[in-house]
């Protein structure tokens, strides 16, 4: 009877060693000490390098949104260049702000009559330091513009614009008259101005005959 257990016991083991061997050489596992060594180690730099490799994709992304947004912007000044150097003309304008506008006083000479005249002081506004001739024209009803400058009278022109090719200071004072005068207009601070209060040319030889 032992021996027929010993025997038993024998078949037993030797079949479950061949069993063992088969499913072994059919899928390849690791030992228990590989498992040990490997799953613990395998994982974790997956999980470790994962989340800095996220939050360094996310500041790529960002850095590269913040270049995209700043190249658009260059591109657009770029246009503004090219445009303002090969018509002349600025793509978009920036407006200064309504609580201080540039404007200049502008005082037209108007004459009446031969010895009358009157002065019509108005303020106008400056777009980016010019005026704008047609402005001038239709506001004060003269078909020529002439404008003091010392004691000269200059005639205004315009550029393709319509402006006057000249730029002017905020606040500051000009003087204007009609070009298409048919008599002699006074000038300001000119030697050759002929007031309407001053004597006439006859009476001033008088004034030496009196001294003498």
């Amino acid at each position: 009877f032992d021996m027929d257990h010993i025997n038993r016991m024998t078949s037993l083991a030797v079949a479950g060693q061949a069993s063992r061997d088969s499913s072994r050489a059919s899928s390849p596992r690791f030992e228990l000490s590989e498992k040990l060594h490997a799953e613990p180690t395998l994982p974790m730099p997956e999980k470790v390098s994962g989340s800095p490799r996220e939050r360094g994709l996310e500041q790529l992304v960002h850095n590269m949104e913040r270049l995209f947004t700043r190249f658009a912007d260059v591109q657009q000044c770029l246009a503004e260049i090219r445009d303002y150097t090969q018509n002349g003309k600025r793509v978009q304008n920036v407006y200064p702000n309504a609580s201080e506008p540039p404007y200049v006083n502008i005082t037209c000479q108007k004459q009446l009559s031969e010895n009358v005249f009157i002065d019509e002081r108005r303020p106008v506004l400056l777009c980016e330091g010019r005026l704008c001739l047609r402005v001038l024209q239709d506001l004060f009803n003269l078909p020529v513009v002439e404008m003091m400058y010392g004691p000269l009278w200059i005639v205004l022109v315009a550029d393709a614009d319509g402006f006057v090719p000249l730029t002017f200071k905020p606040k500051g004072e000009l003087t204007v008259r009609n070009g298409k005068r048919k008599i002699t207009l006074r000038t300001p601070g000119s030697p050759d101005d002929s007031c309407p209060s001053s004597p006439a040319p006859s009476q001033s030889p008088t004034a030496p005959t009196e001294a003498s």
